[in-house]
């Protein structure tokens, strides 16, 4: 596939904290957003302030106001960690794998497992930050850096798409752009679902119990047929 994101290789930000110092910064900086999640677990973003915070980790508030300005930069940082998360569990996922069919569902299955992972921190990174507008504007902005790690999951689904329609598995007038966000809406519906209500949506119709990964498979699999190339179709 055609997407690097080697960028956000795991240990890539160890390699970056040299000094002794560096790696201090990092750990608080790391108890403090542990910190943010589980406020925001228990009392939602309303409840998340930085004397919240304070009052959870026993710091004072000018200690934390040292790696975060504002309630909107911390919960900014909760996104991109998410984010961050998600390119490398995708990479993960994907490995080497050559077909387009299987790399599609392997994104949508890699992107409700992250969710799953940690549910508030999942709900936090899509948690408005301002006024609905000006949180529509901020994404927006958000997207266009294609150095984001959001704009690089997106990205990675598009050329996952796009290679599809060359190999021929996919529709050869798919809009990728349009099919990976078609396909991020449903992810995130399936998400939210089996995080809220796992045991409406992993029944069968004769009461038993599906596993996640049987309705990640299902799911993903629903979805990637709907934007397969109808003369690869069996009549």
């Amino acid at each position: 596939m055609n997407s690097d994101i080697s960028t956000f290789a795991p240990d890539s930000q160890e390699r970056k904290l040299e000094t002794p110092a560096e790696r201090r910064r990092e750990k608080v900086r790391q108890t403090i957003l542990e910190a943010a999640e589980r406020v925001f677990a228990e009392e939602g973003y309303e409840g998340l302030s930085i004397r919240r915070l304070a009052d959870e980790i026993d710091y004072s508030p000018s200690a934390i106001y040292k790696y975060f300005a504002s309630k909107t930069e911390l919960v900014g940082c909760l996104k991109e960690a998410f984010f961050m998360r998600l390119v490398r569990n995708i990479e993960s996922a994907i490995g080497d794998e050559p077909s387009s069919w299987v790399f599609v569902k392997d994104c949508t299955k890699a992107y409700v497992r992250t969710a799953m992972e940690k549910p508030h921190h999942y709900v936090a990174a899509f948690t408005p930050t301002s006024s609905p507008v000006d949180d529509c504007a901020d994404e927006s902005e958000l997207m266009q850096d294609e150095n984001t790690p959001s704009a690089v999951a997106f990205r990675f689904l598009c050329d996952g798409l796009r290679d599809g329609v060359e190999q021929g598995v996919f529709r050869p007038d798919l809009d990728c752009h349009m099919a990976a966000i078609s396909i991020a809406m449903s992810m995130h519906g399936i998400a939210k679902a089996l995080i809220h209500q796992p045991a409406v949506f992993m029944t069968r119709a004769d009461g038993s119990e599906m596993t996640v990964e049987e309705v990640l498979e299902f799911s993903a699999d629903q979805l990637v047929r709907g934007i397969q190339n109808p003369a690869t179709l069996q009549a």
